[in-house]
């Protein structure tokens, strides 16, 4: 028996890119408004990726309200929740928690660090990394969703080319860049020298050999969704996924 279609509402899309992937993967007559407070953003986002069954909107997700969310059947937070400080993602679960209707659901994914070598990455556009462990007791702890369950997205190909290129300078680089952002917060002089060397970096990365593209498919036949036994899978999880449920009882 064939489900009914699905509309899906997606918080903090910024540049529309996941969101682009994830809708040429949705079946058939789904749909996915994604939404941001930027609209510097969406502009960009409408131009390159919107089409039938994938529209763009300004939604500033912290003042969402139940209006909002008539007729959605979840709501999605794709790679957002490692981006906000704790307090900040307890409250913005509370925010959707309080819009959806009993019944209503919440899918947010984020990477897991499981198999790194270090907890953090140093990446400065990131506040909190989780694992497993880490984002159910964040949940069980602080989510006012009754009910969650936590999955993982296991790839052994796509953890040790990432814990390789993260060890081979990714960290350094990471922490390079977040000095550069804090002392171009405090010193308007860094701030120009930091543009100046994004750019020249970008410069050199343009005109490096292509090695045989991106291999996008091959990465794909590599990945599994892991539902059963997940705290087996510390050495070759790279992402995570939740799926939490309103069901309006205490």
């Amino acid at each position: 028996m064939s489900r009914a279609p699905l509309r899906l509402l997606e918080l903090g899309c910024g540049s529309g890119v996941l969101t682009s992937a994830f809708a040429q993967v949705m079946p058939d007559g789904w749909t996915i408004e994604a939404t941001d407070y930027s609209e510097h953003l969406l502009a960009s986002a409408r131009e390159r990726f919107e089409r039938d069954g994938l529209s763009f909107s300004h939604l500033d997700a912290r003042t969402i309200q139940p209006e909002r969310l008539v007729g959605v059947d979840a709501v999605l937070l794709l790679e957002v929740f490692e981006h906000l400080p704790e307090e900040e993602a307890e409250g913005l679960l509370r925010q959707v928690y309080n819009a959806l209707p009993a019944g209503g659901s919440m899918v947010l994914t984020t990477l897991d660090r499981a198999a790194f070598p270090r907890p953090f990455s140093g990446y400065a556009a990131h506040f909190v990394e989780y694992t497993y462990s880490s984002l159910a007791q964040f949940l069980g702890d602080r989510s006012p969703f009754e009910e969650f369950d936590v999955h993982r997205l296991v790839s052994d190909r796509i953890v040790s080319e990432s814990v390789r290129s993260e060890e081979r300078g990714g960290y350094l680089m990471n922490r390079l860049q977040w000095l550069m952002l804090s002392l171009g917060r405090r010193h308007a002089e860094f701030g120009a020298l930091r543009g100046w060397a994004e750019a020249r970096l970008f410069h050199l990365y343009s005109h490096l050999p292509e090695r045989n593209g991106f291999d996008f498919d091959g990465y794909l036949a590599t990945l599994d969704f892991i539902q059963a036994e997940p705290k087996q899978h510390d050495h070759d999880s790279f992402g995570l996924v939740a799926a939490l449920r309103k069901t309006g009882r205490e």
